[in-house]
């Protein structure tokens, strides 16, 4: 799943890639959605206590697009206003070989070697929880 997403570009069109960090977080999101903005916010919070984490973000049309709540306008007004995270454009075999998560917000977590070693679905990780993760997994 990670090799997907280092293989794609992100919206500013510039591939993703690796990376030498020890941990990589990745989050499935829509603007509009309220959850996704809890999660997004933790983040936020937990990313200047932890250099040694990667922080991408997965857009997915149909997810942003649902009951035309969001779309590109959106997207490109977070993109511009969270620099911190690189958000990555998904298309169909990009979300399939996410496993074609229904809900969002999805967050998934991965180490040095690019293994899953945490996933939260639909609701925001308790933040004690994630800073213990993170924590362990940088050393």
């Amino acid at each position: 799943m990670l090799a997907a997403l280092e293989a794609s570009k992100d919206f500013a069109d510039v591939p993703i890639g690796s990376t030498d960090k020890r941990v990589t977080v990745v989050i499935e999101f829509a603007t509009w959605c309220q959850p996704c903005k809890q999660e997004l916010a933790l983040l936020d919070d937990a990313r200047g206590r932890h250099p040694h984490v990667r922080w991408l973000g997965v857009s997915y049309k149909p997810h942003e697009e649902y009951d035309n709540r969001g779309g590109a306008p959106q997207v490109a007004a977070f993109v511009a206003a969270t620099p911190w995270l690189r958000v990555i454009p998904t298309d169909e075999p990009l979300y399939t070989a996410l496993g074609s998560p229904p809900f969002i917000p999805m967050l998934w977590v991965f180490d040095a070697n690019g293994v899953l070693v945490a996933k939260f679905s639909h609701q925001p990780p308790d933040a004690s929880e994630l800073e213990s993760l993170f924590t362990r997994l940088g050393g």
